[in-house]
C-alpha cells in the first residue's frame, strides 16, 4: 500500500527532520565521548600516581589495566558512532568488539577480586569465546562496504 502523494511528501519531511535530530544528538554524544576519554586518561594517571606513591604494585597493575580497558570501550563506541554518521549503518563487528571489551574488563576484574568464584570466571570466559566466534563470523560474512572511487 502506497501513501497518497500529499502524505508521502509529509512523511519524507518527518523522516528528514528525525534523521537530522538523530545526527545532532550523535554529534553531541561524540563530544561527550571525547570528554570521557580525556577524563578516563586523567583518572588512570591519577590512579597510577596514587598507587605508585603508596607502593601498591598489585593495585597499580590492576587499576592501570582496568582503566585502559574502559577507555578502549569508549573509543570503540565512538568508532561505532563515526561509522554510523559516515556510512549510515553500524557494523555488527563494532558492536561485538564493544561487548567483548566490556566482557574482558569483567574477566580481569574477577581475577583481581578476592571473593570471585571460578564459576563466574568460567562463565565470562565462555561468553568471551562465543563473542570471538561471532566476531569472526561477522567479519567473514559481512556485506562489502560502499566502494570509493579513485580520487575520493
Amino acid at each position: 500500500m502506497q501513501l497518497p502523494t500529499k502524505s508521502r511528501g509529509f512523511h519524507q519531511k518527518i523522516v528528514l527532520i528525525v534523521s537530522e535530530i538523530i545526527n545532532a544528538l550523535l554529534y553531541c554524544l561524540l563530544v561527550v565521548g571525547v570528554a570521557a576519554i580525556g577524563v578516563g586518561i586523567y583518572l588512570a594517571g591519577e590512579h597510577l600516581f596514587d598507587n605508585f606513591k603508596n607502593h601498591n604494585s598489585g593495585e597499580l597493575l590492576e587499576t592501570v589495566i582496568i582503566d585502559m580497558i574502559v577507555v578502549l570501550a569508549v573509543v570503540e563506541v565512538i568508532r561505532g558512532i563515526l561509522s554510523y554518521l559516515d556510512q549510515g549503518r553500524v557494523r555488527v563487528s563494532l558492536i561485538i568488539e564493544v561487548v567483548l571489551i566490556v566482557t574482558l574488563n569483567e574477566i580481569i576484574r574477577g581475577w583481581f577480586e578476592e571473593g570471585s568464584s571460578q564459576t563466574d570466571s568460567l562463565y565470562l570466559i565462555v561468553v568471551a569465546a562465543v563473542l570471538l566466534v561471532m566476531r569472526v563470523l561477522a567479519l567473514r560474512f559481512s556485506p562489502p562496504g560502499p566502494s570509493k572511487k579513485k580520487g575520493d
